[in-house]
């Protein structure tokens, strides 16, 4: 299998908001061509290969982001504010409302999490793990 990708730090915010998928997903329009296009082929492994890379957060997508965004003005309002930090990468996480960003460090993770708290968003500092402590955590290993 696939080594481990180098252990990451992220802040998470939310915008205190329920987001309703099916909203989100059916703001998609799934009209067009269709398929993967020729560039999303090897993002992954584009990704794997650049895991050292600063850049690398770059080559994520997420296709739900811009219409949760355009649904959810308080989710946008949470890409405004890791942009006003100084944020140069964050996402949707899945439908959202949640939105990541990868950060240097869980103390410059920490610093953020409390101008994101100050300015009214839920927010929590976290770390990614690997498959062995991941299978742990759920109870597949011991």
């Amino acid at each position: 299998g696939m080594a481990d990708l180098p252990k990451a730090s992220f802040v998470l915010a939310n915008p205190h908001v329920m987001v309703e998928t099916g909203r989100v997903y059916s703001g998609l329009g799934f009209g067009g061509e269709g398929g993967k296009s020729p560039t999303d082929e090897n993002r992954s492994a584009v990704f794997v290969g650049a895991a050292e890379a600063a850049g690398k957060w770059g080559l994520m997508r997420n296709d739900l982001q811009s219409v949760a965004r355009r649904l959810y003005p308080s989710i946008d309002e949470v890409f405004e504010a890791f942009a006003g930090l100084g944020v140069e990468y964050a996402m949707l996480s899945g439908s959202g409302a949640s939105v990541f960003a990868p950060v240097a460090s869980l103390e410059e993770g920490k610093e953020l999490v409390v101008r994101l708290q100050t300015a009214g968003f839920w927010a929590a500092c976290c770390r990614s793990v690997g498959r062995d402590e991941y299978r742990r955590f759920v109870g597949l290993t011991r």
